[in-house]
């Protein structure tokens, strides 16, 4: 990516992050207006995309996939705690 495609990018993933919700049912399969109506983002943002041709189904793979790790990292995190839980207070 770019100088200018890298920003999009950051935009994209604080426009994510401000909402906390990635729409896990649909994101990956989402096509950029129903991603940019979803998240309340002007259809000015996709004029400059076309202009800079960002790789909006790159991007979007990309980042589910690292939301699916972070996911099940954290699950397997909260269950070691769990059972660390359990085992001290003897069940």
């Amino acid at each position: 990516m770019n100088f200018d495609q890298k920003l999009i990018r950051d935009f994209l993933e604080n426009i994510i992050l401000e909402n906390r919700n990635l729409y896990e049912d649909g994101f990956e399969d989402m096509d950029f207006d129903e991603f940019c109506r979803y998240y309340e983002i002007g259809n000015g943002l996709a004029e400059k995309m076309d202009i800079k041709d960002f790789p909006f189904e790159d991007w979007q793979n990309d980042y589910y996939n690292e939301y699916l790790k972070e996911c099940r990292e954290n699950n397997l995190e909260r269950s070691q705690q769990f059972d660390d839980y359990r085992r001290a207070v003897g069940f």
